[in-house]
């Protein structure tokens, strides 16, 4: 059994993930816009493209996470458990079968596509543990 806290209180879990799901989409917002301008100075068209398209899978991929688990919030462990690797599972077999059937397309840059990628994935990484670290998480719930 989970504790949740008092009615009307603010939950400090909720409001962790909220704020990760806040930042992530304001740091890749940030990210879409320098990585359009560069693509676009880079590659022109295909530049742009493939920015885009690499906000896209990496806002879908780091979102899912958080998203996830502000929906398993205050479950039972097992369905947070389930919840979380029925949705990893879920994003690897999307992705695996998006990389290969983008692959051999060539309306986008790949090399921008991997940058804009890697740097969204880094940056939420990035956001997590800083919302971990900066947490105030009670240790104990009421007695």
């Amino acid at each position: 059994m989970t504790v949740r806290p008092p009615e009307g209180a603010p939950d400090p879990m909720r409001q962790i993930f909220v704020r990760v799901l806040r930042e992530l989409l304001l740091v890749t917002a940030l990210i879409a816009v320098l990585g359009v301008g560069i693509g676009y100075l880079v590659a022109g068209g295909a530049g742009v493209a493939g920015a885009l398209l690499g906000v896209v899978v990496a806002l879908v991929f780091c979102g899912t996470t958080a998203l996830s688990m502000l929906v398993a919030l205050h479950r039972p462990l097992t369905v947070l458990a389930a919840v979380i690797l029925g949705a990893w599972l879920v994003k690897m077999l999307v992705l695996v079968v998006l990389l290969a059937a983008i692959q051999d397309l060539t309306f986008y840059d790949k090399y921008v596509f991997a940058g804009v990628l890697f740097a969204v994935v880094i940056t939420s990484m990035a956001i997590d543990v800083r919302a971990v670290v900066k947490a105030r998480i009670p240790n104990a719930g009421p007695v």
